[in-house]
């Protein structure tokens, strides 16, 4: 045991000679871009967008453009002229130097959907109601809307899977826009027979540069079920069903799904899976695999299990002596220019007042997928609703090099396994915003970016983001922002 652990740590030390130039603007003293629920847009000539939409269940909210200019500084924070509907589920969208919106206006019997269109100065251009959806068809407790744009931007569109019961199967409703000059809106409806199960759930869609869609569906023979079985589904341009397939193997099941679509139309999936012995669940490991979509086939499937003797480092005994992780795994991939890769999985789990984010498993992959050895990032962090945006971590690659940013106390560099760490509630008090680089061989480089107990920021994880070829990083204090960029 040991062993492992020096082999483990060797690797860690690892040092990664790269660096970048960071600059920041000034300091934004604006309470309103503190919420949570703003977007980022983009970034167009330099210039980063965002967009927040106030959703009220009472009365109707108001949307705001916020304008930061090729020097990090404030240019406006506006509010628009368009007031949405209480209660609505939204998405928003920038493609050629326009912003798109998808919105619902819900009544008692049916839901209808709009567009908006606005310039970039936040200038109203167009409204128009799109199609309505009757609220008989669908569970109302289930988030049946599911928002998603194509790679280049071309395409954007909202598909509702819904199961009213065992008998009907799911009924697939699409609103599909192609975006541009002049606005073509297309409404395809398909049904895919999955009668005998009692409830099914469409959890993931995305949709490629050719507006076609594949989603992953959840679906259980009876509440009782432990687990949902899982399958995917591929749907042409029209809507038209290309084909269903089972995803499982024998003794085990998949989740954590997490499809991404690259700008050159490449498909990749990627999650964990699980055992399941008697009535409890055992996390396995994680996966990842490539998909055409022209042959409808998988390729390139790689497993990444976890050995017994990291669980025993890493995972935490039950009252039997035996490890696992609690919680669930969060998967994402970075994608390096030559085709190679990163999976980062971070685990998580929710308390009834805070958020919890552990630690993060990196696994280089290479051209064909095939797995390197496991990168191992410990943190803990306790995220409380004070400080909302303070957990997880953000991400981009640089000259094939995985940067990971994130807020933790300063004893992970020394942590041994999840036992040595300390959770982070206040993240300006007890904590440091690290960098850890992680290359292509396994090496792992931590080192601190900022000492937050000295500047009293932190690193603002859900504003933070990688877009248009811009990696911009935003730290906060209270109710201020700054917004900084890697050259």
């Amino acid at each position: 045991m040991r062993k492992l652990i020096t082999l483990l740590l060797a690797a860690f030390i690892t040092t990664v000679s790269f660096s970048q130039e960071f600059k920041q603007g000034k300091v934004i003293d604006d309470k309103s871009l503190f919420q949570d629920d703003s977007k980022t847009l983009g970034v167009v000539d330099g210039n980063i967008y965002t967009m927040s939409v106030e959703v009220n269940t009472y009365s109707k909210g108001d949307v705001s453009l916020v304008k930061i200019d090729k020097d990090l500084n404030l240019v406006f924070n506006k509010k628009l002229d368009f007031k949405v509907p209480g209660y609505t589920d939204y998405y928003v969208h920038l493609f050629e130097d326009k912003i798109y919106m998808m919105y619902i206006d819900p009544s008692l019997l049916t839901i209808t959907y709009y567009y908006q269109v606005f310039d970039l100065d936040g200038n109203v251009l167009e409204n128009k109601e799109i199609g309505s959806l009757s609220l008989k068809e669908v569970k109302v407790s289930d988030k049946y809307n599911n928002f998603t744009a194509s790679p280049n931007g071309e395409f954007l569109s909202m598909v509702v899977g819904t199961n009213r019961n065992s008998d009907v199967g799911m009924n697939i409703q699409i609103i599909k826009l192609t975006l541009g000059e002049n606005i073509g809106v297309e409404q395809m409806t398909s049904s895919v027979d999955f009668k005998g199960f009692e409830s099914t759930k469409l959890t993931e869609v995305k949709m490629d540069n050719d507006g076609n869609f594949i989603g992953i569906v959840q679906k259980k023979m009876s509440h009782n079920d432990i687990e949902m079985e899982t399958e995917m589904i591929v749907l042409n341009e029209k809507g038209n069903l290309l084909k269903r397939q089972e995803i499982k193997s024998a003794g085990y099941y998949f989740r954590n799904f997490k499809i991404e679509i690259n700008e050159d139309n490449k498909i990749k999936f990627a999650g964990s899976y699980y055992s399941l012995k008697g009535k409890k669940n055992y996390f396995n490991g994680f996966f990842i695999a490539d998909y055409d979509i022209d042959l409808l086939e998988f390729s390139n499937e790689n497993f990444k299990p976890l050995s017994g003797e990291i669980l025993s480092v890493y995972g935490e005994p039950n009252k039997k002596g035996e490890y696992d992780f609690w919680g669930s795994f969060d998967s994402k991939i970075e994608e390096n220019n030559d085709g190679t890769g990163y999976l980062i999985v971070e685990r998580y789990g929710r308390g009834e007042s805070y958020t919890m984010f552990a630690e993060i498993f990196v696994i280089p992959y290479g051209k064909n997928n095939e797995f390197g050895n496991f990168v191992y990032i410990p943190k803990r962090q306790q995220q409380s609703n004070s400080y909302s945006t303070s957990g997880s971590y953000y991400s981009f690659v640089n000259e094939n090099i995985l940067h990971l940013y994130f807020n933790a106390n300063e004893k992970i560099v020394d942590a041994k396994n999840n036992d040595d760490l300390r959770t982070l509630t206040i993240p300006f008090v007890d904590s440091k915003t690290f960098l850890c680089k992680v290359d292509q061989n396994g090496g792992r480089d931590f080192s601190v970016f900022e000492d937050n107990s000295k500047s009293k920021l932190y690193l603002d994880t859900r504003k933070s983001f990688s877009k248009d070829g811009s990696n911009v990083l935003v730290k906060v204090e209270r109710k201020k922002l700054i917004y900084g960029k890697f050259d």
